[in-house]
């Protein structure tokens, strides 16, 4: 769940719980002494019914679901206000249950969905012009690039093999190329919210895999105070889009931007035949519940401790990691280890992305 959806629910009249079986209390009433000792849970019934479906549980409290921003709640321990009804308007609740809040319930949620609405068309029109700009800037970064290529083989004994000329170059110079290079990453995930289709742009290449991850690596350990280690092998060159180079490059600069100073960030690749690479991605980082690692690719979502270690984020990156990965064919899983160590007051584990690459047909 997404801190702007958390931002809204505060204002919920009635106790709520989403589908994780989490509680947040109401602005009128908070959650029900009778809820703490069910052992039934009949209102987690709701989720598969339409919204506003009164039902009355067997501690007799009234329960219905309600669908905020496309994400299910259930509002649950309401007092069954049937008995207040006179005894003319008794005889339109066949069923003897009655909410005499439902209608305001109903405007809240009308209201919030409205507002999201607002929010995200603003937003989607404020990445658009983004974008615009961004567009402009590639052109100056690429002319700036070139030039570096050009010096860079320009001063090399080597001219025909960039690559060679980079990794002899001076240490300098090389900071510099690599920083352009970083621009370059940057820029595609900016054009991969304002326009998530360009995932799939250009043609479905032959790439190896090893050496984009190794070039990545290579750029990023400039700048990061962690050991980043590629462990493993892989030999095969597989048939993608190029977006999986951003792929890589959000996972690990997620990586190195939650990692716990000074410990070492794990690059696993294994391919599991010459059609299949596995790929992990492990750090020691903020520790993340069941409930955040399910929310943890949604557009602008942050967990509670990742919050705490850099307050200013803005919960895009995982997002479009995870549109890649659709693009890709594959999947992005999380897990973390349940050996915790607490470190100013935050739980730090291993962490760990992981999805397989097959050729796209």
């Amino acid at each position: 769940m997404n801190n702007i959806l958390k931002d809204h629910i505060k204002y919920s009249l009635y106790p709520l719980l989403d589908v994780k079986e989490k509680h947040y209390d109401g602005i009128l009433f908070t959650k029900n002494k009778l809820c703490d000792s069910c052992l039934v849970k009949q209102c987690l019934s709701a989720k598969n019914k339409k919204d506003y479906n009164l039902k009355k549980c067997d501690k007799e409290l009234l329960y219905f679901k309600i669908t905020i921003h496309n994400k299910t709640f259930i509002m649950y321990g309401m007092r069954n206000d049937y008995n207040m009804l006179s005894r003319l308007e008794k005889k339109k609740y066949e069923s003897k249950i009655y909410c005499s809040n439902l209608n305001s319930v109903k405007r809240w949620v009308d209201k919030v969905n409205e507002n999201f609405n607002i929010y995200e068309n603003n937003l989607d029109e404020t990445e658009q012009k983004n974008s615009i700009f961004i567009h402009d800037i590639k052109k100056v970064y690429s002319i700036i690039l070139r030039k570096v290529e050009s010096f860079i083989k320009n001063n090399c004994d080597t001219p025909s093999d960039l690559d060679a000329c980079i990794k002899n170059t001076d240490k300098d110079i090389m900071g510099i190329y690599k920083t352009i290079n970083l621009l370059e990453y940057q820029f595609n995930i900016i054009d991969f919210v304002s326009n998530p289709d360009s995932a799939k742009f250009g043609n479905i290449k032959q790439i190896h895999i090893y050496k984009v991850v190794d070039k990545l690596v290579r750029i990023f350990q400039g700048f990061s105070n962690n050991n980043i280690k590629i462990i493993g092998s892989s030999f095969n060159k597989l048939y993608i889009y190029n977006s999986f180079v951003t792929l890589m490059f959000i996972l690990i600069d997620n990586a190195i931007k939650y990692s716990h100073n000074n410990q070492d960030i794990e690059i696993h690749i294994d391919d599991l035949g010459y059609d299949k690479t596995k790929i992990k991605v492990i750090s020691f980082s903020p520790y993340l519940t069941p409930a955040e690692r399910v929310d943890i690719f949604d557009k602008h979502y942050r967990g509670e401790n990742i919050t705490k270690i850099i307050p200013d984020g803005q919960g895009i990156g995982l997002y479009v990691a995870s549109n890649i990965a659709d693009v890709l064919e594959t999947k992005v899983d999380i897990y973390c280890s349940n050996s915790l160590t607490k470190i100013n007051n935050i739980n730090y584990c291993n962490v760990s992305f992981e999805f397989e690459l097959n050729h796209i047909d």
